[in-house]
C-alpha cells in the first residue's frame, strides 16, 4: 500500500454530487478510479465525476508504474471523516494488485520514485499480502503482517534487551555485502547501511 497519498479536492461544480459521493458510507459509495492525464493524476468516483488531485510525486510514480506494468491494479482507500470535515489536503491510501511474477518490477520501478509500500491497513481477507519492500526472515510465500502481530503484555522487553545487550559474542561486518535472495528489489550501495 502506498500510504498518505495527498489529494487537494477539486472544487465542486454547481450541479456536481462529487462531494457527497466521496462521503457516502462504503457500501453506498463504489469503486474511485484513478484517472491519469498529460500534467497530472485525479481520483475519479463511481459517477465519473474528478474529485481531487493528486499529489505530484506519487502521480509520476504511479504513472511509471503503469507504463511498466499495464496490469496493475490499484484501490483508492479514503476516510470519509477527512471529506466530512472539509479538509483542504486529504490522505488517500493506495493497495497495488497484481501477479506475483511481477513482485519485482513493481518493488523497483516504485523505489526509483523513491516511493516504498507500506503495510495496509484496509485488505482484503482473501488476498495474499506480498510486499517486495520488506526484509523477512521467514521462508513463508505472504510477508508477515506486523499490524497484526500480537505482543503479550506480559512480555518483558527489558529482560529481552539486557539479554542482547549481556551477550559477549562479537561480530565483525564482512567487508564484502552481498544482497540476500529474500530482499526483492535490487539494492543500491547507499541502501545497504
Amino acid at each position: 500500500m502506498l500510504a498518505d497519498v495527498k489529494v487537494a479536492p477539486l472544487p465542486p461544480l454547481k450541479h456536481s454530487t462529487a462531494h457527497k459521493s466521496a462521503s457516502s458510507p462504503p457500501g453506498k459509495r463504489g469503486v474511485m478510479q484513478l484517472r491519469f492525464r498529460a500534467d497530472s493524476t485525479t481520483v475519479v468516483l463511481p459517477t465519473s465525476e474528478e474529485f481531487g488531485v493528486l499529489d505530484i510525486k506519487t502521480s509520476d510514480a504511479l504513472t511509471a508504474l503503469r507504463t511498466a506494468i499495464p496490469s496493475i491494479r490499484l484501490e483508492l482507500v479514503l476516510d470519509q471523516d477527512q471529506v466530512k470535515m472539509g479538509a483542504s489536503i486529504l490522505s488517500l491510501q493506495i493497495n497495488v494488485y497484481g501477479h506475483e511474477v511481477l513482485m519485482d518490477n513493481v518493488g523497483s520501478t516504485l523505489s526509483k520514485a523513491s516511493m516504498f509500500l507500506q503495510e495496509p491497513a484496509h485488505l482484503d481477507p482473501k488476498s495474499i499480502y506480498r510486499n517486495p519492500h520488506v526484509l523477512s526472515w521467514e521462508d513463508e510465500v505472504a510477508t508477515p503482517r506486523f499490524r497484526r502481530s500480537y505482543h503479550p503484555s506480559s512480555f518483558d522487553f527489558t529482560k529481552e534487551i539486557d539479554v542482547l545487550f549481556g551477550c559477549s559474542d562479537v561480530v565483525t561486518p564482512p567487508y564484502g555485502l552481498s544482497q540476500d535472495r529474500r530482499v526483492r528489489t535490487i539494492l543500491h550501495r547507499s541502501e545497504l547501511f
